[in-house]
């Protein structure tokens, strides 16, 4: 049984996106250092790194994913974690106990990431997953069935934003070996 609450420091974290995701170590460290300024993402001291759960992986993806300058990557952080699926439209005057409970694009992450740490085969299931940088939006396309789009609320899901998308797309095997290696004793990971 694998704990969910397990932490790796930043440097393995950075480690495992260069290989197994091809996103570059550099930026992955400038990203983690906006993020941890902006209390998105945990802090190291002199002598001790940041250590991050499955929860700041998914985080700092987002952050390096987003494509957007260094300072704006903490409000692109939070704009890509609260699109919704399909775009829908959440009413103002609902509780906020009730939105806290809305499957965000956030919340579909850290489920994906969650259940790869447990070996769940469901992140193996994706064909890859897009960060949309030319508007906010991420698409999960599933190997078989429709793309999952999260969209701004009242954004049209179906439709482009812009003359042309720029996007970065993270394979699902390849992310699911990346949180393996991470969060997996070595035994099972390697076999991931």
């Amino acid at each position: 049984m694998n704990d969910t609450a397990k932490t790796v420091d930043l440097g393995s974290v950075v480690t495992a996106f260069e290989r197994e995701l091809g996103l570059d170590a550099s930026r992955s460290r400038s990203v983690a250092r906006c993020l941890s300024e902006a209390k998105i993402v945990p802090a190291g001291a002199a002598h001790a790194p940041a250590q991050y759960n499955f929860r700041d992986v998914g985080s700092l993806l987002l952050g390096v994913c987003a494509d957007v300058t260094l300072p704006n990557i903490p409000e692109a952080v939070v704009t890509l974690d609260r699109l919704m699926p399909n775009g829908i439209v959440v009413a103002d005057e609902m509780p906020e106990r009730f939105k806290s409970k809305l499957f965000r694009a956030g919340h579909a992450l850290d489920a994906l990431l969650e259940a790869a740490v447990e070996n769940d085969d469901a992140l193996r299931s994706i064909d890859y997953i897009e960060f949309v940088s030319s508007w906010p939006e991420i698409v999960v396309h599933w190997s078989v069935g429709e793309p999952e789009r999260y969209r701004e609320p009242g954004r049209d899901a179906r439709l482009w934003e812009a003359n042309h998308m720029r996007s970065i797309k993270i394979p699902g095997k390849a992310l699911f070996r990346c949180i393996r290696r991470l969060f997996a004793d070595e035994a099972s990971a390697d076999a991931a």
